[in-house]
């Protein structure tokens, strides 16, 4: 019986063999990406009856998150604004402009505007805005730098391993609540302004250990022994100085050589922030 296949078939079969394992982590990254746009709709604009642009409202106009969306510190949602907000500058303000007819129309009528939500969590899912803010969550750690977006889109998942990792180490996330609706806010700068104070404008990974006297930059086990010797007042933190300078510390936004990890876990005791036990209990979010 002649022989199907030639010797070379051995080499083929096994670089076949290679190349499909090789290819598994590639197509595994390109399924994943594809979920990411198509199944989150992660950074995809999300069409409204009007182009609002946050970019110029917030990031030229300097409008405050608060005008429009009202409800923002003291209810669950953050509240949309009525078309009579809109007007309030635009019956002077491109008044005559076409692409605001949905706006006139909707002002004359009575008729609110059906915007399109760009964050749409489940019906399971318990979320209240005001209690973020009065912790001291800022707006872009949730919904992005949305004085950069021309048109509003996801810049997170907001899935439930997403939430878990701030409410395990929010500590990582706080800022004073003076600086909840800054844009680009980093510790050393002025809060309402989020200008830069001159005071140790550093990221943690820059401030070295010798010069601190304490981590700066950890991770896992170490950052949550480190979390809690803070907490349980070690490690210089908790006592002495920053316990009598109390509120004055928010004010000021930074102390000396405080890094977002220190300056978190101060406010994260100031604002009487929760455990992490309790902050990733199911009943938290679901009930």
């Amino acid at each position: 019986m002649a022989q199907i296949f030639s010797p070379s078939a051995n080499v083929l079969t096994k670089l076949s063999i290679v190349g499909s394992i090789a290819a598994l982590p590639v197509l595994g990254t390109a399924m994943y990406a594809v979920n990411m746009v198509y199944g989150y709709k992660y950074y995809i604009p999300v069409e409204q009856p009007v182009q609002f642009s946050h970019k110029h409202h917030v990031g030229d106009d300097g409008i405050d998150c608060r005008y429009c969306h009202t409800s923002v510190e003291k209810g669950k949602s953050a509240g949309m604004p009525p078309t009579h907000t809109c007007m309030s500058c635009h019956s002077a303000l491109w008044s005559d402009s076409p692409e605001l007819q949905t706006v006139r129309a909707s002002y004359i009528s009575g008729q609110p505007i059906r915007w399109n939500r760009v964050h749409d969590l489940p019906d399971f899912v318990y979320f209240n805005h005001s209690i973020h803010v009065k912790k001291g969550v800022g707006c872009e750690t949730c919904h992005g730098r949305v004085d950069e977006k021309p048109l509003m889109y996801k810049s997170h998942t907001m899935t439930m391993s997403w939430c878990l990792d701030c409410h395990r180490q929010p500590e990582k996330y706080l800022r004073p609540r003076e600086a909840v609706w800054t844009m680009g806010w980093k510790p050393g700068m002025d809060a309402s302004t989020g200008d830069a104070a001159g005071i140790l404008a550093l990221e943690p990974k820059l401030l070295s250990e010798s010069r601190t006297g304490r981590a700066a930059n950890l991770e896992g086990v170490e950052l949550k022994q480190y979390i809690e010797r803070q907490e349980a007042g070690g490690a210089g933190g908790g006592s002495g100085s920053e316990s009598s300078t109390g509120a004055q510390g928010t004010k000021d936004n930074l102390k000396p050589g405080e890094t977002q990890l220190q300056l978190g876990l101060r406010l994260k005791r100031e604002y009487h922030v929760r455990s992490a036990r309790e902050m990733t209990d199911c009943g938290t979010c679901h009930r």
